[in-house]
């Protein structure tokens, strides 16, 4: 069997990972298209997420798997850098907010596991999981700034250092900072949330297709030669 190369399987990671990230996600009950709701609306997430409990588990598994294999990628991507190359240091510590973000959002959808099995029919039941409920939304706003600067740093990093197209660099930069910007906007103004939460959510399809084109980049990276020793 052919071993894959480190930059094959990090550039395929960089593809699928994205995508199977964002597809999911908007499949997911109470999010985008199933029975979507608010995040300030704790009883319609969390009727979504019961009713649908089949597609929400899946949904979970499929979106924490894609945050996995996304990290991996912009690993491998970065780590094929010289540890010198301008802007090598500032997409690294980027790096470091997305792997925290990312961490994040899957502690999120783990708490979904748990939101899902609510038996809608017991009040106790619902009162645990709008509990569980507060503090995700906590988490998954903590996390969404973490990602948001975390991509704005790794962008103007890879710009700097001349990994990426630097025109797309330079646009993901200017559209994390929008979502940066929307999130604190929308946490200092409870009222303004849930339109600031669909302004950065926009965002998400931005680096998604981004991250994508990462890694048909670095699919066509050639690898070096092996070495070989002579006798």
């Amino acid at each position: 069997m052919r071993a894959i190369s480190e930059s094959t399987l990090g550039g395929l990671t960089l593809i699928v990972g994205p995508l199977l990230a964002i597809v999911f996600f908007i499949l997911q009950p109470g999010g985008v298209l199933i029975n979507s709701a608010e995040m300030d609306e704790a009883y319609a997430t969390i009727y979504a997420l019961s009713r649908y409990r089949t597609l929400a588990n899946l949904t979970v598994i499929a979106i924490s798997l894609g945050l996995i294999v996304s990290l991996y990628g912009q690993f491998v991507l970065l780590s094929g850098m010289q540890a010198r190359a301008g802007g090598a240091a500032l997409a690294w510590f980027g790096f470091i907010f997305l792997a925290f973000g990312g961490f994040g959002w899957f502690v999120v959808q783990a708490l979904n596991f748990g939101m899902a099995d609510t038996q809608l029919e017991v009040a106790a039941s619902v009162q645990s999981a709008v509990a569980v409920y507060t503090a995700e939304t906590s988490i998954a706003l903590l996390a969404s700034l973490a990602i948001a600067f975390g991509f704005l740093l790794f962008s103007l990093g890879l710009a700097g250092c001349g990994a990426c197209n630097r025109v797309g660099a330079w646009i993901v930069a200017a559209v994390s900072l929008i979502a940066l910007l929307s999130l604190i906007i929308g946490i200092s103004d409870p009222s303004r949330l849930s339109d600031m939460i669909q302004v950065s959510r926009l965002c998400y399809f931005v680096w998604a297709i981004w991250t994508v084109s990462l890694g048909v980049g670095l699919l066509r990276r050639k690898e070096p030669p092996p070495a070989t020793t002579g006798n």
